[in-house]
């Protein structure tokens, strides 16, 4: 009986140690303009862009993903640590891995009332590949 016991319970353990793997996040910055990212499927992409709302411009996303692909879950300004008049933060974006293939992201920091795009590095944009 013990045998059959002892073999029981190494297929059990096998059968959780090949389970799905923990969904990961890959963490973006400004610096990762252009890049192709791949993800599996429930992995989330987090961006943290650096912004300033205390001056007339915002990060606008111009490119949603796919949804059948990945879901723009989560889109806010975070205030940076200082509480000084004009002190800038930075625009956070949140985007899970829902099904497969490609998709693009994209987002410009731009002029509040005339859309006009922000001087020096005013576009992100990103290819995601979502495998499995």
């Amino acid at each position: 009986m013990r045998p059959i016991l002892a073999a029981l319970a190494a297929v059990a353990t096998l059968g959780i140690a090949a389970g799905p793997a923990a969904a990961k996040q890959v963490k973006l910055t400004i610096a990762d303009d252009g890049a192709h990212v791949k993800v599996d499927k429930g992995d989330t992409i987090a961006i943290s862009l650096p912004s300033n709302q205390t001056t007339p411009f915002h990060w606008l996303v111009t490119t949603k993903p796919k949804p059948r692909v990945a879901k723009l879950t989560s889109a806010k300004y975070v205030q940076g640590g200082s509480n000084l008049p004009g002190a800038g933060g930075s625009q956070h974006y949140t985007i899970k891995a829902t099904g497969t293939g490609a998709t693009a992201f994209a987002t410009q920091y731009q002029e509040i009332s005339t859309g006009a795009p922000g001087r020096g590095r005013s576009d992100f944009v990103i290819t995601i590949t979502v495998r499995k």
